[in-house]
């Protein structure tokens, strides 16, 4: 079994993944900041 196959293919998956993942993380970011931000003008 080759190591640099190996290293590459696990690489591969994890660019994927972030990939995949990034806007939903961004989107829920965001959500959460603005729930926060109607949250402290109701507050307010």
């Amino acid at each position: 079994m080759s190591n640099g196959t190996t290293d590459y293919s696990t690489r591969g998956i994890v660019d994927r993944m972030q990939a995949a993942i990034a806007p939903t993380f961004r989107q829920g970011a965001q959500a959460v900041r603005q729930a926060a931000s109607g949250a402290a003008r109701r507050r307010g």
